[in-house]
């Protein structure tokens, strides 16, 4: 049965038999939203009439479902129950409260989903975007969820999704984990170890390996020199790899004049530059030797969908590697969305003017010598030229008087 007919369950309850008027319509509203079901709508009609027959006592026999299903092929038709209808359905919910038993429940459910359909679909985005733990009181962070009836909600969906297996309980009160059962056969007899030779500004190749297939995060605070970071790995490895650019906020002239930044003539680059700044995983060029530059990921809102994003650039990328920018607030180390931002990347950058510091490597160059947490200080000069003025080296911590 189609969505539309669904939802149309509620309707005939407002104009079924007079003596059940009130509670027909009460539950009207109600069949209007929250149907997701013929036999539970069946089964809640069926009630109602029970119910008037029991309370007048006159044995009437409530109707079967055969005869209910045809009631409703009326209404087995698409787009026939359009948003007026269903706000007229609302309202009979409301005149329900005047004019029958169940007025009360009309009113409390019309008021909780009204915006029902919307809420949910939040919450199940959000359960599909995450990896790892979460919290009841992360979603409601993350979801901007403050009313106490829209916290309950979250809740009772969130039990229901376990009950369906698609996330399960944590070891505390209110946290969850996605369940993951999907897993690849891991080739490792014949799988390859070899390392992508790419040279990186700041001479950040003497400490990390990359590997195909890797996602490198860099992010940046504003005017930290995250676009001449990124110019720069074009122009130290344009004539060894394929390379492809996506901006998401220069256009042709810009790109030109800052390229004229570098030592080399405009006609001496040779990298494909694109304008985009949505669904990067759409335009991704997979493939062994091939560089991904993003610069950068967009994102307003709903901050918690970064990780998503990253991995559905990774999936893609089949032996290539994408570099992606991300704009970074002052004083944190992360970009948007904080660590989620890090979930995929191999190698994390961050960077702040004059201060560059790998927040995640996962591939030393020297197993001896681990480069996370390790600080570079440099100057940038003329849009383009990193001078180091400190090389990597591990920050001091301040020790206290005593």
């Amino acid at each position: 049965m189609t969505i539309g007919a669904q939802k149309a369950f509620g309707a005939p309850g407002a104009f079924g038999a007079p003596g059940a008027f009130g509670a027909l319509c009460a539950f009207g509203a109600l069949g209007a939203f929250g149907a997701e079901n013929v036999q539970w709508c069946t089964s809640l009609y069926i009630f109602i009439r029970n119910a008037r027959a029991s309370i007048r006592g006159n044995g009437s026999k409530p109707p079967d479902k055969d005869d209910f299903l045809e009631t409703m092929a009326f209404f087995d038709t698409p787009g026939l129950v359009n948003n007026e209808q269903k706000q007229a359905l609302i309202k009979l919910g409301a005149l329900g409260a005047h004019w029958g038993r169940f007025g009360a429940l009309s009113v409390r459910f019309g008021a909780l989903l009204r915006n029902d359909d919307q809420l949910l679909e939040k919450i199940r985005d959000y359960v599909s975007e995450a990896s790892g733990g979460f919290s009841n009181s992360q979603v409601y962070q993350d979801l901007a969820i403050a009313s106490a009836e829209e916290k309950k909600r979250i809740r009772a969906e969130l039990s229901r999704l376990v009950k369906k297996n698609v996330i399960e309980k944590g070891d505390k009160n209110g946290s969850y984990r996605k369940i993951d059962d999907k897993v690849e056969k891991m080739d490792f007899v014949n799988a390859s170890d070899e390392t992508i030779p790419i040279f990186w500004p700041l001479g950040i190749h003497n400490l990390v390996n990359i590997m195909p297939g890797n996602v490198v995060c860099v992010a940046g605070e504003t005017n930290a020199g995250k676009t001449a970071f990124l110019l720069n790995l074009v122009n130290e490895n344009q004539t060894d790899f394929d390379i492809h650019y996506f901006s998401s906020e220069m256009g042709p002239a810009e790109m030109k004049g800052r390229l004229k930044y570098f030592d080399r003539p405009i006609t001496d680059w040779h990298f494909s530059a694109y304008e985009r700044s949505h669904d990067f995983h759409d335009v991704i060029r997979p493939g062994k030797n091939k560089i991904n530059i993003i610069d950068y990921i967009e994102i307003s809102d709903e901050f918690w969908k970064i990780s998503g994003i990253i991995r559905a650039i990774y999936d893609k990328l089949d032996g290539a590697i994408a570099v992606i920018a991300l704009q970074k607030n002052k004083g944190t180390e992360y970009g948007v969305g904080g660590m989620k931002s890090a979930e995929k990347a191999r190698l994390y950058i961050s960077m702040s003017p004059h201060i560059a510091r790998i927040a995640k490597a996962k591939a030393f160059k020297n197993p001896s010598v681990n480069p996370n947490g390790m600080e570079l200080e440099y100057r940038l000069r003329s849009g383009c030229h990193f001078t180091v003025d400190r090389d990597w080296h591990r920050k001091e911590k301040n020790k206290k008087n005593t």
